[in-house]
C-alpha cells in the first residue's frame, strides 16, 4: 500500500514538470471503462484507448471478510525522480507486456490492449492504470501524469 501511494504522490507532482502547453491533465478514455470476469475461470478482454498511452501500473484489491477492509498490493513499471518526475518513451517501448498477480497486459500498439486474467487469482478487483504519452517540446514524448483507471471484478 505504502508504495502505491509514493507512486501515485509521485506521478501527482508534477508541479516541477515542464509546462509548455502539453494537456498534461486529459485522461485517456477507456472502452470499455470496466469488466466482469469470472473469477474461477480467468478470462480475456481487449480495452481500446482514445490516445496513445501506457500501463503505469496494476493493483490488485482484496475485500476482506466482507468488511471495509482491504488487502491492496500494487506493482509500478517505472520509477521517476525528481525533479522532473519523468517516464521516458525509450522506457515505455521496452515493455512488450506488463504482468503482475496473476494479471497479464499486452499492448498492441499504444491504443489496444489485451489483457488476460488467470483463473483463481487471489483478489475481488484489479485496477490497471493508463497514462497518456504526451510530446512534451524539451523531452519528446514522454509519460502524461493523470492516469484513468481501468477496473476489472472477478466475480
Amino acid at each position: 500500500m505504502r508504495k502505491f501511494i509514493i507512486v501515485m504522490v509521485a506521478a501527482l507532482a508534477f508541479v516541477a514538470c515542464e509546462k509548455n502547453g502539453a494537456d498534461y491533465d486529459i485522461l485517456v478514455r477507456l472502452t470499455p471503462q470496466s469488466v466482469d470476469i469470472d473469477k474461477d475461470r480467468g478470462g480475456e478482454v481487449v480495452i481500446e484507448t482514445d490516445i496513445d498511452s501506457y500501463i503505469g501500473s496494476i493493483v490488485k484489491i482484496n475485500s476482506l471478510d466482507n468488511s471495509a477492509s482491504y488487502d491492496v498490493e500494487s506493482e509500478s513499471f517505472f520509477r521517476t525522480s525528481p525533479p522532473e518526475y519523468l517516464v521516458k518513451f525509450e522506457d515505455i517501448i521496452k515493455y512488450d507486456k506488463y504482468e503482475a498477480f496473476g494479471c497479464k497486459v499486452i499492448p498492441d500498439g499504444f491504443r489496444r490492449y489485451t489483457i488476460m486474467i488467470e483463473p483463481n487469482c487471489d483478489c475481488n478487483l484489479f485496477e490497471i492504470y493508463f497514462h497518456r504519452i504526451i510530446e512534451s517540446e524539451s523531452y519528446g514524448k514522454i509519460g502524461g501524469h493523470a492516469p484513468s483507471t481501468l477496473k476489472i471484478h472477478l466475480k
